[in-house]
Parts: C-alpha cells; sequence; structure tokens
C-alpha cells in the first residue's frame, strides 16, 4: 500500500500535489508544471497549496490512451 506524509493510503485521496500527481502518472514535476501551465491540467488552489484532483488526473491520462487507468 502506498501511503504518503498524512498516511493516508493513495487510493482514498481526492487531492494531489504536483509531486504525488508526478508519482501516479509516471511524469516528472517539470512535466506536471509545464501541463498546468499550458491549461491541459486543471488545479485547484488551496492558499499557497496547488492541488490536483483525482478525476482531472484521469482526465488527463486518457488524453492520448483513452483506455489508460490511473494506479491507486
Amino acid at each position: 500500500m502506498t501511503t504518503t506524509t498524512n498516511q493516508f493510503p493513495m487510493s482514498a485521496r481526492l487531492l494531489f500535489s504536483r509531486k504525488e500527481a508526478a508519482l501516479m502518472l509516471g511524469l516528472s514535476e517539470r512535466s506536471i508544471t509545464y501541463a498546468i501551465d499550458n491549461n491541459r491540467l486543471s488545479i485547484t488552489r488551496y492558499g499557497r497549496r496547488t492541488l490536483i484532483h483525482r478525476t482531472e488526473l484521469q482526465r488527463f491520462a486518457r488524453i492520448d490512451q483513452p483506455n489508460f487507468r490511473v494506479a491507486a
């Protein structure tokens, strides 16, 4: 079971940091930032934190590969 620093399993979470999103998608943080900057990936801001919703990660993963599933 993969956990984050707050000890919630990734499968139970709805929002992810850039770093966590990159790990889930197998991309670099820089690639995630590029996707955000080019409006290919939507974000939610809470104060200074940039968070990405699970369904947005799934949508982004399916852009070029409609059968792709995000590992939880």
